[in-house]
């Protein structure tokens, strides 16, 4: 039997060793976390390094920091390569503050108020309270708004996210039937910038909160759209700017009621011309008790703990709230990633 098929359905012999897995899954989360809040990637950056003077270039605790990096080469995210002597493997470089396709801040949003959230998710099903309001006091918006800091790591760990997914929506979705999109609710404009870059006649709006697009430009202008896409402040509870035949929503509606839902949806069917389309990109709820359809599942528990009234939905769903706010729901194209295309147009 392999290791998939036991983790689908444990025999008698196995589950109590596929459990204690699943329990103590947060020992490696948090590890990666705390190596990846020191910077020990960016520190073997040059090359391999002793525990020694990774200890001292990081003012940190040598034989604590010895004993964490030990068990994470163990699980090949480093390599020692020697007696306490550390590099960076492929999975490590991801950890890396200035690659590519960095992961850092997802690591540090995770290890932070995520996993601080997470603690209190017995509150949410035992009296129905929100996790991480118990955690911190007030809701996620409220907190991101008050906590620049953590505000901004959380953007640049969407940034990292949706990066992820823009090579799957690209490739599932064609572009070029629009003029001018407006991304709503669009972060630092990772997603608005790949479809620009890829199609050149195509101009944009970067739509979000002021304390969010404040740090947008520099990514527009690295990915060399900037002069294609204008930046505009302002929530999407009052008004969205006009003037586009494409609107995009991604990962936006998972993150609210169905009424908070049916008023941005309202908003955006109010600012689009009667030829235009919306596209909404989201997970998608799936049946069925497989380990297939185990990870929309765990991402809906997570919008339950970290979004107030946040809930990933089913395809009926999606139908349903798209038609309550005079839309209809055209069609729905997968893609390679476990994100959807939902593509409606004005009733």
């Amino acid at each position: 039997m392999t290791k998939t098929k036991a983790l689908m359905a444990p025999d008698a012999v196995n589950a109590p060793q596929v459990l204690m897995q699943m329990l103590t899954g947060f020992w490696v989360s948090q590890a990666i976390y705390s190596v990846a809040k020191l910077g020990v990637a960016d520190q073997l950056k040059a090359g391999p390094q002793s525990i020694a003077v990774l200890a001292n270039r990081l003012n940190a605790n040598e034989e604590n920091l010895f004993r964490v990096m030990r068990a994470l080469a163990s699980l090949g995210i480093f390599q020692e390569t020697e007696p306490r002597v550390f590099t960076l493997t492929s999975v490590a470089t991801l950890l890396m503050s200035d690659s590519p396709n960095s992961m850092r801040p997802i690591a540090l949003m995770l290890g932070e108020q995520n996993y601080q959230a997470w603690g209190n998710l017995y509150r949410a099903i035992q009296y129905g309270e929100s996790p991480f309001e118990v955690a911190f006091g007030m809701n996620a918006y409220a907190y991101f708004e008050t906590h620049p800091d953590a505000a901004e790591n959380f953007n640049s760990a969407m940034t990292a996210l949706v990066s992820h997914d823009n090579a799957a929506i690209l490739k599932a979705f064609d572009f070029s039937e629009f003029h001018s999109i407006v991304d709503v609710g669009g972060g630092h404009g990772m997603l608005l910038s790949a479809i620009l870059k890829q199609y050149e006649a195509l101009t944009g709006t970067l739509f979000d909160l002021p304390h969010v697009v404040v740090n947008a430009n520099p990514l527009l202008q690295s990915q060399g759209v900037a002069d294609r896409c204008r930046i505009v402040s302002g929530s999407f509870y009052e008004t969205i700017p006009s003037g586009g035949d494409a609107y995009i929503l991604s990962r936006v509606l998972h993150g609210f009621s169905d009424k908070v839902c049916g008023d941005i949806l309202r908003n955006i069917h109010t600012a689009m011309p009667s030829h235009g389309k919306l596209l909404v990109m989201e997970f998608l709820l799936q049946s069925g008790n497989d380990l297939a359809t185990a990870k929309t599942k765990l991402m809906d528990v997570n919008m339950l703990v970290f979004a107030p009234d946040g809930r990933d939905r089913t395809y009926e769903e999606y139908d349903f709230l798209l038609a309550q706010s005079n839309f209809q729901l055209l069609r729905v194209m997968p893609t390679e990633s476990d994100i959807v295309v939902l593509e409606a147009i004005k009733r």
